[in-house]
């Protein structure tokens, strides 16, 4: 495929490459942060401050649907992934964002990457911007609630079809 050919064109391998995917177990808190995104422009860990809810007008129909693009884009990355016998280090979202995890995943990222960076130095350490997760998960937590119950649990839509038709796609 194309990736092969640009290796060869450079004459690398993947092989050469420690490869990390940051991946979220909890797909649809990552849905509803695409999805602010994509009503917003709002990134993560950007100095735009976060959206408010009024700000964004939330649609179940999309949400639903980014919750499938995320499925969609896993399912294409495994493929990938697969089809070079590439085995990436996958770093969960979840454990990086978690104050108690944080320094060990940050260990693993470095050791991973073969850095020369100590992660318990605290001048290396206060490079992490947290601003981003203290002011958006209160907004994140109200949707993720309100979809669970309008959404899932009524039955409308099952996330295990969603995977299985990001599969098929």
């Amino acid at each position: 495929g194309f990736l092969q050919r640009l290796l060869d064109i450079k004459g690398l391998s993947l092989n050469e490459f420690n490869l990390l995917r940051l991946e979220r177990r909890d797909k649809l808190r990552q849905a509803i942060s695409w999805y602010k995104m994509k009503e917003t422009g709002y990134k993560a860990f950007s100095d735009i401050p976060a959206a408010g809810a009024k700000q964004v007008d939330l649609c179940f129909e999309d949400l639903e649907q980014t919750l499938l693009d995320i499925y969609n884009d896993e399912y294409g990355w495994k493929l990938v992934f697969d089809s070079y016998g590439i085995k990436p280090k996958t770093i969960y979202y979840e454990d990086f964002m978690s104050q108690s995890n944080q320094a060990a995943v940050m260990q693993e990222v470095i050791d991973c990457l073969s850095l020369p960076c100590d992660w318990s130095d605290d001048r290396e350490r206060s490079l992490l911007d947290t601003h981003y997760r203290v002011q958006s998960d209160d907004w994140n937590d109200l949707v993720y609630d309100a979809f669970r119950s309008r959404v899932l649990e009524r039955g409308e839509i099952d996330e295990s079809l969603l995977r299985e038709q990001s599969r098929q796609r």
